[in-house]
């Protein structure tokens, strides 16, 4: 596991293995799966992020959801959105 400068977890957070979180991530009530790499400025409520997905964008708020799969920006992002 790899955490970037200035991240805030939890509470109520678990991040699987071999996962990056980027520099100014909040992560609360969520879970992050095994090989998974987040962008920076990630601020994530009640999410879950499926394994191997791979984030490599920034400044993204969500929240109640379900991330999936590869994205470089916010047009190519899967998400499943509940509540």
């Amino acid at each position: 596991m790899k955490i970037g400068d200035d991240v805030l977890i939890g509470p109520n957070v678990f991040i699987g293995e071999n996962t990056e979180i980027g520099d100014h991530d909040e992560l609360t009530n969520s879970i992050i799966l095994d090989n998974v790499k987040l962008g920076t400025n990630f601020k994530l409520n009640r999410c879950l992020i499926a394994p191997h997905s791979k984030l490599e964008l920034s400044n993204i708020t969500l929240n109640n959801c379900i991330i999936i799969g590869n994205a470089h920006s916010e047009e190519e992002l899967r998400v499943i959105s509940f509540f």
